[in-house]
């Protein structure tokens, strides 16, 4: 395997000089497979990345007449999967921002469905904090409004066997953020606490593990490849570097050009390794759904449980795609460790 197969496979573009017709034409095929994998990745951050800034950024990229050159400039380092990615940054610290000035001016007596909003905001996702900063906050004031003071935020009296429940998913969710979500109902401990993690917490605890999921992975992947192919450069240097010499000075190049393709594949198997450990944690939050699901739909108190199998129904088939996902990737950096370790 040439360095040149290598690269290919990584995301340079070819460099097909004086090499025979064979050999340029499975570098050519192994070039548009990976051109092919790029605009996978692309599509899939246009359709789940959690970041508006970054979905509408790889959606312009997947459709754009360039076709492969701006996948390329939106996937290159300081391109623009990276500035989507800034941009969001920044206006989720604006959001956040607005967000405690509104939890600063508010109370659960003074403007509730505002606070109540903000709150919600506070502890949920990107998107929850990005509409209530667009729509919902004027939402909210517009119910406290109408309702002139005359507010209610009494709930029925919650049952045991949802309080019993919701102290379930406190100890025994996978997700990080819905047991948080479960936690801070159960300190609470009243009624409305309770309700609320029915009607929204979970929900919303939820989709903040997947996420920030789908976000790390993404940002080490980037990391991960883009390491991968300055290694590469490097140990094609000192492949190409061996060219003339002899003798010693052509043995040392030898073992420089060995330990930089060991690099190379040392990086791979890192890659390898954290796409499998993210396939096991995506296996586990997929069983774990299944187990809430079912828990659900045998329960039978007053709570809308319906809707909450569903949630979790859904949730689970999220976390299950996750898996299928992380297995691609991790058997894609196991071939490209391969075939490193095949020049080393």
């Amino acid at each position: 395997m040439t360095p040149v197969l290598l690269a290919a496979l990584l995301a340079g573009g070819p460099v097909f000089t004086d090499l025979a017709p064979g050999v340029v034409a499975v570098a050519q095929a192994a070039d548009s497979a990976q051109a092919e994998k790029d605009r996978l990745k692309v599509k899939r951050l246009s359709d789940y990345d959690p970041r508006s800034e970054v979905r509408t950024a790889a959606w312009l990229a997947y459709i754009s007449k360039d076709g492969d050159a701006a996948i390329t400039e939106f996937l290159r380092p300081g391109g623009g999967r990276d500035a989507a990615v800034k941009r969001s940054q920044e206006n989720v610290e604006i959001n956040q921002a607005v967000i405690r000035d509104v939890l600063r001016s508010t109370t659960p007596d003074y403007y509730p469905e505002l606070n109540l909003a903000a709150t919600r905001a506070d502890q949920g996702t990107i998107g929850e904090k990005d509409y209530f900063v667009r729509t919902g906050a004027d939402e909210a004031r517009a119910r406290d409004e109408a309702q002139q003071g005359e507010h209610d935020r009494k709930v029925k009296k919650q049952a045991k066997a949802d309080r019993d429940f919701v102290a379930w998913i406190a100890g025994n969710d996978a997700g990080e953020q819905v047991r948080v979500a479960a936690k801070r109902a159960v300190d609470d401990g009243s009624d409305f606490a309770i309700n609320e993690f029915f009607v929204h917490g979970w929900a919303s605890g939820a989709d903040l593990d997947r996420d920030n999921h789908r976000m790390a992975t993404e940002a080490r992947e980037t990391e991960w490849r883009r390491t991968v192919q300055r290694l590469i450069k490097a140990a094609e240097e000192a492949e190409a570097a061996q060219k003339d010499l002899t003798g010693d000075e052509l043995a040392r190049a030898r073992e420089n050009t060995i330990a930089a393709w060991k690099a190379v594949g040392g990086q791979a198997q890192i890659a390898e390794k954290g796409w499998q450990e993210a396939q096991d944690r995506a296996k586990e939050q997929a069983a774990k759904w299944r187990e809430v699901a079912d828990k659900a739909r045998q329960s039978s108190t007053e709570q809308d449980w319906k809707s909450l199998a569903a949630k979790a129904d859904s949730t689970g088939k999220n976390w299950a795609d996750e898996q299928s996902w992380a297995s691609a990737q991790a058997a894609d950096w196991q071939a490209i460790a391969d075939l490193a370790r095949g020049k080393s």
